[in-house]
């Protein structure tokens, strides 16, 4: 499903929702817009790389 295709209202929540889940951690995050599914796996597996070399034993 194309995020066009995501109600407003349901969008403004679901980014409440991942601003809220780090407001204690002491993160900081940065909303980078809506994307379609391809481009979340890549933001994923380029996440996943990052934290592998960051915690690289």
């Amino acid at each position: 499903m194309a995020a066009d295709h995501v109600p407003q209202d349901l969008r403004k929540e679901i980014e409440q929702f991942f601003l809220s889940s780090v407001l204690s951690t002491g993160k900081t995050i940065k909303l980078k817009g809506w994307q379609d599914a391809g481009e979340a796996a890549k933001a994923l597996s380029k996440g996943a790389k990052a934290f592998r070399r960051r915690h690289k034993r």
